[in-house]
């Protein structure tokens, strides 16, 4: 005989009572439980370009129509679910067409096999109700501007990722693609770029993103020129694997392109010449973000084409950020509302001075240094460092109020290295200014607040003295520093400033973030930047 169980199952029950209490649920809420799970990204309105497992949420959306009547009842009776249509599958987009009714019709197919009088047909059929189209194409039987000549009066993003047709048009020319219909367009982007770009006039478009390929039939920057004159109304441009610059100025001298409603432009992956060269033709706005991310030099870093372009936001700014080692260079100068990043490592065996020289040529730029107000340094004791660099800039600060600098010697057993770069900077900051102040005043006379992370144990006493000797000569310059961060309590030091902190152990550490305006409203409307294309800092020479 079984024993009688202790305790009764009531799984069976339960799982009754789940199903009835989701029932009970008001119909606006069910639906919104429908929505967020049938979307995959946090812009919910959004989706990535290029995106595979766009299947997901199909499948997720036709299992809730099989959980019960109830359920399926309310889905089907609700045809906004059914607006994202699969190309890819006869059975499935015939339903979604059917059940979305007459709404506008989100549609993309990602199919390497499908041919082009197959996709062109399914497009005409539906073209006056879409609203979005994603293409991905991988035949070299298709051509995409062949695929894109339709009409589709109310489409307003199209994002086509063309992997196979990289010969020019017929003609040599550009295409116009939709028939000419692109009033209501407002967002395109064209991955990876290789042969074309639309010949179309944009005149509503605010999103652009532009990924190139290495294999290119066409001058790349030339092609984004064409297409920015051509887009008035631009606020977010995104450029990746930029290789060619534009031809030299003897040969291209048309007039910049006036771009004053653009509030985020981002090179990625790319190299800096062909960005410099791209920017130096563009006229921003003043609230432009200029971001240069994951970039490189094949150059020497004293070509002249390395020179850093003349920008508006550069003139703006009065926050800079500046970290170099080696090859590698960090870069961020930014305003209240406008700002330039550079990223960038140098890709050339023969450069052995890293970014000294171009550093050096900071000051003769647009990048007003007398604006700088707060100023965050980062220098270690390799050879390729801004040890030698920062004083020169310094001198140019002549607004300067907050200093934070991070010292790094990567020299363990040799604590003469560790003072030199201490004493470079105390120095510096004692001496008379030689330029951009008062005669007789101190190196950034305005100075007041001064943060130093030192790569020493505990603060020992010669570097405690030569912080005390360069606080003293300030303020027998009638410039004292007055709040003072260090990493270790020092009575000396609590006595020469009016505002004295310490970490004790690593508390207060800052450190290089980026800040939240580089992250713009209204980027990711139509699709996710991926994680390479997102605002984020690579300073793997950065200790942190």
């Amino acid at each position: 005989m079984n024993p009688v169980p202790l305790v009764r199952d009531n799984r069976a029950p339960l799982a009754k009572s789940r199903v009835c209490a989701f029932n009970d649920f008001p119909q606006e809420l069910l639906l919104l439980v429908f929505g967020e799970a049938t979307v995959e990204t946090p812009q919910r309105a959004a989706w990535c370009i290029d995106r595979f497992e766009e299947e997901e949420a199909i499948r997720t959306l036709v299992t809730i129509t099989h959980v019960c009547k109830h359920w399926r009842n309310i889905a089907l009776d609700t045809a906004s679910l059914w607006t994202r249509i699969s190309g890819n599958h006869r059975g499935r987009k015939a339903a979604f067409l059917e059940r979305s009714r007459s709404l506008p019709l989100s549609f993309f197919v990602r199919e390497p096999a499908t041919r082009a009088d197959g996709v062109v047909s399914v497009l005409k059929a539906y073209a006056s109700r879409l609203q979005r189209l994603d293409l991905a194409i991988y035949s070299t039987s298709i051509s995409m501007p062949q695929v894109l000549n339709v009409l589709a009066p109310m489409l307003e993003c199209l994002t086509i990722c063309d992997y196979a047709y990289v010969h020019r048009p017929e003609g040599g020319h550009d295409p116009v693609i939709l028939n000419q219909e692109v009033s209501f367009l407002r967002a395109l982007a064209l991955q990876p770029v290789s042969s074309w770009v639309p010949r179309n006039h944009f005149t509503r478009m605010t999103h652009l993103s532009l990924s190139f390929t290495d294999i290119t039939v066409f001058n790349q920057s030339r092609a984004i020129l064409e297409i920015l004159s051509r887009t008035p109304l631009l606020r977010f441009l995104q450029i990746g694997n930029l290789a060619s610059s534009l031809p030299t100025s003897s040969q291209y001298s048309s007039e910049p392109v006036a771009l004053v409603h653009l509030q985020s432009l981002s090179f990625v992956d790319s190299l800096v010449i062909p960005a410099f060269s791209l920017l130096k033709h563009v006229d921003l706005g003043e609230k432009t973000m200029v971001r240069l991310q994951g970039m490189r030099v094949l150059e020497y870093i004293d070509d002249p084409l390395l020179s850093l372009p003349t920008l508006s936001p550069l003139k703006q700014a009065t926050r800079l950020e500046l970290a170099a080692s080696g090859v590698q260079l960090h870069m961020v100068a930014e305003g209240a509302t406008s700002g330039v990043w550079i990223g960038a490592v140098v890709n050339n065996d023969r450069v052995t001075d890293g970014w000294d020289q171009w550093l050096v040529r900071l000051p003769t730029t647009s990048l007003a240094l007398e604006n700088i107000t707060s100023f965050m340094l980062y220098y270690d004791n390799l050879e390729t460092s801004l040890h030698d660099v920062f004083p020169h800039l310094l001198q140019c600060m002549s607004r300067l109020v907050e200093l934070q600098i991070k010292i790094i010697s990567y020299d363990e057993y040799f604590p003469e290295d560790k003072f030199a770069l201490t004493t470079r900077l105390c120095d510096t900051l004692s001496e008379e200014s030689d330029m951009g102040s008062p005669v007789g005043s101190a190196v950034c006379p305005h100075l007041e607040f001064l943060d130093l992370q030192m790569d020493v144990i505990g603060l020992p006493e010669r570097h405690a003295e030569a912080i005390a000797d360069m606080l003293r000569a300030r303020s027998e310059l009638g410039c004292p520093v007055r709040r003072l961060t260090v990493q270790e309590a020092c009575l000396e030091l609590e006595t020469l400033v009016e505002d004295y902190e310490f970490r004790n152990g690593g508390r207060k550490m800052w450190r290089f973030e980026p800040r939240a305006n580089w992250f713009v409203d209204g980027e990711e409307d139509y699709w996710e930047l991926s994680d390479e294309e997102k605002p984020a800092y690579d300073l793997p020479f950065v200790v942190k």
